[in-house]
């Protein structure tokens, strides 16, 4: 064979392998690659994907932050009172907190304005004389120092029906509270007020009321305290109240002890109420610390007048 035959022969040979090649190639790209319009369909599937992915992480985000500043953070907000006095019964002291907690429903312990309105809250309550601070703590308790108004007397209106009794506090504030729920042996009845009471946590507006519960706090820590029964309205004369005390004996025999009224102001002469409280001290003491054996003490005048039964 000759040279130049062989050499056409080898080049047949080359182009059938490279023919086979690209055949092969043609093959692979046909099995593992997408047409030109289907690819750019799945680029667009997954840049709309990506968008989804980036608005849903913004909303949960934003839900996030809604959530630790206005929603509960874990549990719900917890009040309490700070160092409640023991005299205020369990049940009223559960009954305050409830009443406060009320302003805190469905929201969170990171409210701005959550410590404020528990604030104002707790000092529209009938029990609370004065709210002092209120402190949002760190496990999300709500602490109120407050000051408390304790029951200090039973107040008898006219027309004296079984409902026309009152508790009220030392200042004359109408307590929410039943007279029923009290032991009436331990609290100094206050009788013949004739105007209408306000309703609870307001203050009774009656200068007799007020008088007589001034009267009733210079007694009120006295060793014979639990012998007086009442305080009464003798009768007013010339916008001036006169007091009545009503005493009981051993026996059950009711004691009177005329006090008179208070002055009006430092050129009223009368007897200081002072001196009219530390005459009464120097008859109970001189008498064993009670009343027996005692009709009337009269404290109205620069002496001392008592009758004896």
């Amino acid at each position: 064979m000759s040279k130049k035959k062989k050499d056409k022969n080898k080049d047949k040979g080359k182009d059938k392998r490279q023919d086979k090649v690209q055949s092969d190639i043609e093959n692979d790209q046909s099995e593992g690659s997408l047409p030109a319009g289907a690819a750019v369909g799945v680029k667009i599937a997954f840049a709309l994907l990506a968008v989804v992915v980036v608005v849903v992480g913004m909303y949960m985000l934003r839900e996030n932050v809604l959530s630790s500043s206005t929603k509960p953070a874990g549990e719900s907000v917890r009040v309490r009172l700070f160092d409640p006095p023991e005299w205020l019964p369990g049940n009223i002291t559960d009954g305050v907190v409830a009443d406060i907690q009320s302003v805190t429903k469905n929201r969170g312990t990171l409210d701005n304005d959550l410590t404020k309105d528990v604030f104002n809250s707790a000092g529209k309550n009938p029990w609370i004389s004065k709210v002092h601070k209120v402190t949002r703590r760190k496990d999300g308790t709500i602490l109120v120092r407050a000051d408390f108004r304790r029951p200090f007397a039973l107040v008898a209106f006219r027309p004296l029906a079984p409902g026309d009794v009152r508790v009220v506090d030392s200042a004359g504030v109408v307590l929410p509270l039943s007279p029923r729920l009290l032991n009436a042996r331990g609290y100094v009845r206050i009788r013949e007020i004739t105007t209408d009471p306000p309703p609870a946590g307001e203050k009774w507006d009656s200068k007799p009321l007020d008088d007589a519960l001034k009267l009733l706090g210079l007694i009120k820590d006295k060793p014979y305290i639990s012998l007086i029964g009442s305080i009464e309205i003798e009768r007013i004369i010339n916008a001036r109240v006169h007091l009545v005390m009503y005493a009981f004996t051993g026996d059950g025999r009711r004691v009177e002890i005329l006090f008179g009224r208070f002055p009006v102001d430092d050129l009223d002469y009368c007897v200081s109420p002072a001196r009219k409280i530390a005459n009464l001290d120097k008859v109970v003491s001189a008498n064993g610390g009670r009343f027996d054996a005692i009709r009337e003490i009269d404290l109205r005048h620069d002496e001392l007048h008592y009758r004896p039964y």
